[in-house]
């Protein structure tokens, strides 16, 4: 991602926060669904990014030596927590406070779950070392 694109990214959200807080006024629903388009649009703006950046990550673990299934396991991670924290956010911004804590309880115990093989591999190397 260049200077330039994140500056797109940035008037677009300024320019959807505009529009949100028009349409807000007269349809909280309508608002809620304009905040999940505009998050949606500034997904697909740094997706292109995301590809470089895994890229250029692969290339640094192949170098390191390092299994790409664990870099796999960590792409997935962040990709999780970021996606988690937009759709919290968004259900918070609805005035669903519940419902945000319950995406955010998803979105960790999705983590654990991903993270069992990394945590079993660290544990095998300290019982090889004691």
């Amino acid at each position: 991602m260049n200077n330039l694109d994140i500056f797109k990214i940035l008037a677009f959200a300024l320019v959807a926060l505009v529009l949100i807080l028009i349409v807000e006024k007269n349809n909280k629903e309508m608002g809620v669904l304009l905040i999940l388009l505009a998050s949606i649009g500034i997904l697909v703006g740094v997706f292109s990014s995301i590809k470089e950046v895994i890229t250029i990550l692969k290339k640094l673990a192949d170098g390191a030596g390092i299994n790409s299934k664990y870099l796999s396991i960590i792409i997935k991670v962040t990709g999780i927590a970021y996606l988690v924290e937009i759709v919290k956010n968004v259900c918070v911004d609805a005035g669903n406070s519940s419902l945000a804590t319950k995406v955010e309880l998803a979105g960790k115990l999705s983590i654990a779950i991903l993270t069992i093989p990394l945590i079993t591999n660290v544990i095998s190397l300290v019982e090889g070392l004691v």
